[in-house]
């Protein structure tokens, strides 16, 4: 079996907007809006990264999955990117985070 987590981006903006927002915080000419969407996304494509590489992360706003073992040892890891990703820049943007190291 495979360790899976969720990296859920609405918790993301939730907590950096302190809670819900209002309709206007999605309306695409709300530029601060859009830079604080792209922040909430960026960690939490930063600590999907790093959990996938087993590196340190906040582990804070991560929604666990299923975390199975073989004999005490983890086989592999999958990380769920949970975000709308319905702009051709945004799905461009997931596809450079996840292989630029590759």
């Amino acid at each position: 079996g495979s360790e899976c987590q969720v990296f859920n981006v609405g918790k993301y903006r939730r907590q950096a907007a302190d809670g819900a927002c209002a309709a206007d915080f999605f309306d695409s000419k709300n530029s601060a809006a859009a830079e604080m969407r792209q922040q909430a996304a960026s960690l939490a494509m930063d600590d999907m990264l790093k959990w996938l590489d087993n590196e340190e992360w906040s582990g804070t706003m991560a929604i666990p999955a299923v975390t199975p073992t073989t004999n005490g040892v983890r086989k592999d890891r999958v990380g769920i990117f949970d975000a709308t990703n319905s702009t051709i820049e945004r799905r461009e943007w997931v596809l450079k985070e996840c292989t630029c190291g590759v």
